[in-house]
C-alpha cells in the first residue's frame, strides 16, 4: 500500500481493509459536495466530533475512505480528524458557510469535511467517496443520534460492479441496441452550433454559489398548480422547467440541453440500492423544449427506458480498466474556450430520509453545492424538508453572471407560478 507520492502510508494509519474503486469513482476525484443545514438543537462542536469518532470506528465506515492509487484504504484512526469550529462572524448567509466549508475542504486534503458554526452544519465531501447521498447520511447522522439503519449505510457493501457489468452485457442484443442509439441520436446535444467564447484567465477557479428557499406554503400551493395543469409529471421536470424559465428571464443564454445525473443502481434489484460507489451517470438531453414540463418529462422516461446511462457506465468502466489511472487525475486547466450559452444540470434529491428528525431550530434553512457538471453551465440541486424546498446554485463565476443566477432563483421559489402564466 503506498501513497500517491509512491512512498507507504504514515504509519499511524490503520489499515484494515481496501475498496477498489470504479472508473467513475476515479473520476470523480477531487470534485466536492456540499450540505449546509441548521440551525440544529442541541448541536456543538463536541457532539459533532464525538458522532464523528463513533463512525470511524465502525468497520469499513465510508468516513474513514480514503482514495489512494488503484485501491483505495479505509484508515481506521478513530479520530475527529476534519471537524472544526467555524466563529459566526465570518459569515451571515449560509452561501457564505458554503464557501468557508469548501475553501477549509481543499485546504485540509480531508475526503471529509465537517464544520460547526452556530448550530450550523456544514459537510463537505469527495465525490470520490460518495455521492450527494452519503452527504445528505452523514449530515443526519451528526446531526441527530444515529440509527441502526443510518450506521448500516454508512458501512454498506461495496457497488455490485460485476453485476452492472452483467446487466450491460444486455444490451449487446441487436433490439437494445437499436434503443440506445435511437434514443441517443434523438437527444444528443448539437454541440457544433456553439461557437464557444473565450474564457477569462483562472476561470476555473472562480466559484459562484447561490441557494434559494422556497416556502412550505408557495411549494404546497406550485404542487397543486402542477398537478392541474400537467396531470403529474415527474417533479424533476416540473422542476427543470421553472428553472429554464426562471434563467431565461434573467437573461441568461441558455439552451436546449438539460444534464441529468442517473443512478445506474436503478437497473438492478432493490437490495444494491445502499451500496458503497459512484453509479450515477450523467446524461446530456438535447434537443427539446427545456420549459415545457411534458417534453422534459418525455425525454428523461425515453433515456431511463432505453438504459443509454447503463450504456454510459460500462463505456466508463471498459475505458477505466484498459487505461488504469494511477491516483486521482485532475481535470485540464488550460481550456481558453467555452460555451457561448449556459447549459442546466439538475439533482432532484428528494425528500431525504436521513434528514426527517433532525431537531431544527426556528427558520431552518438548506443550501447544497457540486462542482459545476459543465464548464458554462449551472449546477441545481433540490432538496425538499421541513423548510420547504431548496434549490442550490453552483456555476463558475468568471463565465456565468451570479447576479442573474440570484434574480432566477428568486423568481423561480418566490413566486413560480407566475413563470408559466
Amino acid at each position: 500500500m503506498y501513497d500517491d507520492d509512491g512512498k507507504p502510508p504514515p504509519t499511524h494509519r490503520r489499515v484494515t481493509s481496501t475498496y477498489r474503486p470504479t472508473g467513475l469513482d476515479r473520476s470523480l476525484s477531487g470534485s466536492l459536495t456540499v450540505n449546509v443545514f441548521g440551525p440544529i438543537h442541541g448541536l456543538d462542536l463536541r457532539t459533532a466530533a464525538e458522532r464523528m469518532r463513533h463512525l470511524r470506528s465502525l468497520p469499513r465506515s465510508r468516513t474513514t475512505l480514503r482514495p489512494h492509487d488503484d485501491r483505495w484504504y479505509f484508515d481506521a484512526s478513530a479520530d475527529a480528524r476534519g471537524v472544526v469550529s467555524v466563529h459566526e462572524e465570518t459569515w451571515t448567509t449560509l452561501d457564505q458557510l458554503v464557501d468557508i466549508a469548501l475553501d477549509h475542504a481543499v485546504a485540509g486534503g480531508e475526503p471529509i469535511t465537517v464544520l460547526v458554526s452556530g448550530g450550523h452544519l456544514a459537510v463537505a465531501v469527495d465525490h470520490a467517496v460518495g455521492d450527494s447521498a452519503l452527504v445528505l447520511l452523514l449530515s443526519g447522522i451528526l446531526g441527530d443520534a444515529p440509527d441502526g439503519r443510518s450506521l448500516g449505510a454508512m458501512t454498506a457493501t461495496d457497488l455490485p460492479v460485476a453485476r452492472l457489468r452483467r446487466e450491460s452485457l444486455k444490451l449487446l442484443a441487436p433490439r437494445h441496441v437499436r434503443a440506445v442509439l435511437r434514443v441517443r441520436d434523438k437527444y444528443t446535444p448539437n454541440t457544433t452550433a456553439d461557437p464557444g467564447r473565450r474564457a477569462p484567465a483562472g476561470w476555473r477557479h472562480s466559484r459562484g454559489v447561490t441557494h434559494a428557499l422556497m416556502s412550505p406554503r408557495t411549494a404546497t400551493a406550485f404542487r397543486a398548480y402542477a398537478e392541474r395543469q400537467w396531470n403529474s409529471p415527474s417533479q424533476a421536470a416540473v422542476s427543470v422547467a421553472l428553472l429554464s424559465r426562471a434563467l431565461r428571464d434573467a437573461g441568461l443564454p441558455m439552451n436546449d440541453t438539460v444534464l441529468m445525473p442517473v443512478d445506474c443502481r436503478r437497473y438492478l434489484p432493490a437490495r444494491y440500492r445502499t451500496t458503497m460507489g459512484n453509479a450515477a451517470v450523467t446524461v446530456p438531453i438535447g434537443g427539446i423544449d427545456t420549459t415545457d414540463p411534458h417534453a422534459v418529462a418525455t425525454a428523461i422516461r425515453e433515456v431511463l427506458d432505453s438504459r443509454w446511462p447503463l450504456a454510459s457506465f460500462a463505456t466508463t468502466d471498459i475505458r477505466s480498466r484498459l487505461l488504469p489511472r494511477r491516483g486521482a487525475s485532475p481535470g485540464p486547466t488550460t481550456d481558453t474556450h467555452v460555451p457561448a450559452t449556459v447549459t442546466l444540470a439538475y439533482s432532484d434529491v428528494g425528500k431525504p430520509r436521513a434528514l426527517l428528525d433532525v431537531p431544527f431550530g426556528d427558520r431552518p434553512g438548506l443550501a447544497a453545492y457540486t462542482d459545476p457538471a459543465d464548464a458554462g453551465g449551472i449546477t441545481v440541486c433540490s432538496v425538499r424538508g421541513v423548510w420547504g424546498t431548496s434549490f442550490g446554485a453552483s456555476y463558475h463565476a468568471d463565465i456565468v453572471d451570479g447576479f442573474a443566477v440570484r434574480e432566477a432563483l428568486t423568481a423561480a421559489t418566490s413566486h413560480p407560478i407566475d413563470l408559466f402564466e
